[in-house]
């Protein structure tokens, strides 16, 4: 692979929210920021990262809660009420990892 030679200098003017922001981007990503810029110029998703520790996380808790779930529904140990809310945090997890899938356009899970 070729590698790119960067011989141009930008210099640029931010406000302290647009600096800030930056810096916390750059730095939840782990990427330099002279990095960070020339992903979003080129329009790579620099986010995808992000969304796939996200995602991730998510499916870990809808297996939890579906094996609550289950478990109180085999049982009967737990009150219908409480069987309905944990069925509802379950779909507000599914709703969730669609709303990431769209963005990031990749199947997780």
């Amino acid at each position: 692979m070729r590698k790119i030679l960067y011989k141009h200098r930008l210099d640029v003017l931010l406000s302290d929210e647009e600096l800030y922001k930056l810096n916390e981007n750059t730095k939840k990503l782990k990427l330099k920021k002279s990095v960070f810029v020339r992903k979003l110029l080129n329009k790579d998703f620099i986010y995808s990262s992000l969304y796939s520790e996200i995602l991730f996380e998510l499916k870990k808790q809808g297996n939890n809660l579906n094996q609550i779930a289950r478990q109180a529904n085999a049982d009967k140990s737990i009150g219908s009420d409480v069987y309905l809310k944990l069925n509802k945090i379950l779909e507000t997890s599914f709703e969730i990892r669609d709303m990431l899938l769209k963005i990031t356009s990749k199947k997780i899970w």
